[in-house]
């Protein structure tokens, strides 16, 4: 009887490990079930939906956030309850108000809220190198480095609930925040520890032509969010939802056709599904729009490389160098162009892949190698 106990007691001390491993295996499984379980997009409705509200009714915050909700779900598979991160806001903006009490001038509370949310809160940004959800607020609120859009879009909701005149400034691929009261602005630039920086500085950091066109101004909720929508879109084509991606994009164009990065991403979206004559179409509206815009000329070219169109694509491409000699992709496509035959090749579907393997030569841009890998790859704010 106390052989058997002892040998029962060995058995189990052996069996133990295994037992607890087999435990969380089968809860983890029961984990990714309910993931899978999650119903199917309904980003596209509540694109929809928003697209049809009235300004007056829409509650910037609220609809931010379940934007948020849904994509997070649809792709990182997390079902996020929004109350938490609103919370995370409201606490903000309550912390944030004792920082500014007993200020009223406009550049010192703008100083104050910068260093709060960068010295004290720590928020940062992201150039593309660190978080591969910087597009996503609910992922900077989680403490990861930020986009200069969803940093912008933490400004205006922690101002929001402040009351602090705050709107969305859109360059042809970057935003910032502008402070506006009575007939002048500040302009905060959220992906440098919030400095601020006058026009003329972003007229040449980007190449703009100068024009007060080239400031794309979105101090209205609804306006807010569909030029976040840009980058919510992009990130569902970084995810190979190439479908979803483009029925974005093409509700942010009709209702705000002015907003030139709506066009490129939904330009890209077309030339992964090989549409190329609907790619053309949206490079051009871009070109009305900002015809100095060297990134426009550059994926024109690049279109006009993939259909084959060895003529446009080496003119579109030279003009994007001339506009911006640095830009890498633009040299490699141009290269691509001049190595293409002169006959068009009707018929056929090339990705750049194919292009690289049938003329034999490899890109020098890190980009246009990544692009390679996956003919997918967005265009998002850089910043």
């Amino acid at each position: 009887m106390f052989f058997y106990s002892i040998s029962f007691f060995r058995l189990l001390r052996i069996a133990l490990p295994s037992l607890i491993v087999l435990m969380f295996l089968q809860t983890y499984l029961h984990a990714q079930e309910n993931v899978g379980s999650i119903p199917t997009s309904s980003i596209l409705e509540k694109v929809e939906e928003l697209a049809n509200t009235p300004e007056a009714n829409i509650d910037l915050e609220k609809e931010i956030f379940e934007l948020l909700k849904i994509t997070n779900r649809d792709l990182l598979g997390k079902d996020i309850d929004i109350q938490i991160y609103q919370s995370q806001i409201s606490e903000l903006a309550q912390e944030l108000a004792v920082y500014l009490e007993g200020e009223s001038d406009p550049y010192k509370r703008i100083n104050r809220m910068n260093e709060f949310l960068f010295k004290e809160k720590k928020f940062s940004a992201d150039f593309g190198k660190i978080n591969p959800n910087a597009p996503l607020l609910t992922s900077v609120l989680d403490g990861n480095p930020g986009m200069c859009d969803t940093l912008s879009l933490l400004y205006r909701l922690v101002g929001l609930r402040l009351g602090m005149p705050l709107e969305s400034i859109f360059l042809t691929n970057h935003t910032f925040v502008r402070y506006v009261s009575n007939g002048f602005g500040i302009n905060i630039e959220a992906t440098d520890a919030s400095k601020s920086y006058n026009d003329d500085w972003y007229v040449e950091q980007f190449k703009l032509s100068g024009s007060k066109t080239d400031f794309f101004s979105v101090p209205g909720a609804k306006a807010t969010i569909f030029a976040y929508l840009i980058n919510l879109g992009a990130h569902y084509r970084t995810h190979g939802r190439l479908d979803d991606s483009i029925a974005i994009h093409r509700k942010v164009v009709d209702l705000y056709p002015n907003i030139f990065l709506a066009h490129i991403n939904l330009g890209w979206g077309y030339l992964g599904k090989k549409m190329f004559d609907e790619a053309i179409k949206e490079y051009e509206v871009a070109l009305t729009l900002f015809p100095n815009e060297s990134l426009a000329w550059r994926m024109l070219g690049a279109a006009s490389v993939q259909k084959n169109m060895k003529t446009d694509a080496i003119a579109y491409l030279e003009k994007a160098l001339a506009l911006n000699k640095d830009d890498e992709e633009a040299k490699d496509y141009l290269r691509i162009a001049k190595q293409l035959p002169d006959a068009n090749r009707k018929g056929r579907d090339w990705g750049m892949d194919s292009y690289y393997k049938e003329l034999g030569i490899a890109p020098k841009s890190k980009k246009i190698k990544e692009e390679v890998a996956n003919e997918n790859r967005p265009v998002v704010n850089q910043w």
